[in-house]
């Protein structure tokens, strides 16, 4: 998982809404989920207008990796890795909402006894997280 802060084309003061939704840390899998947790958000919750959710940035600003590319670590609780949920009619790519409302992209799905499980990547807006 990476760190990303996603800059879009509007939204980047406060004013008004006492937020800066233009403004987003995201903790995803790579930059195009990045955005897209974003800008699901604020389509979901009816906040700015299409031009404000479009693009203008993202920087990778830490990575969990081992010796990331961006030579910032990044480090995460085991439980943020991976999640895995059960579901019948699913498949990769789709978004999925976990129990814990976090969203989640899925990345693999498979057959068990058990049924369907799904592989997801949960991605997190910084807020989400708890900092102890």
């Amino acid at each position: 998982m990476k760190l990303y802060r996603v800059i879009l084309r509007g939204m980047t003061t406060s004013l008004g809404s006492h937020v800066t939704w233009g403004i987003s840390y995201v903790i995803a899998p790579n930059p195009t989920d990045a955005y897209e947790m974003v800008r699901q958000y604020l389509v979901d919750n009816k906040i700015g207008f299409d031009h404000d959710r479009e693009l203008s940035s993202i920087e990778l600003l830490a990575d969990d990796e081992e010796y990331p590319d961006c030579n910032i670590r990044l480090y995460l609780p085991e439980k943020l890795k991976n999640e895995e949920i059960n579901t019948t009619q699913i498949k990769p790519g789709d978004w999925v909402v976990l129990p814990d409302k976090h969203s989640a992209k899925v990345t693999e799905v498979f057959k068990d006894d058990g049924g369907t499980t799904a592989k997801v990547t949960t991605c997190y807006f910084i807020d989400d997280l708890e900092v102890n």
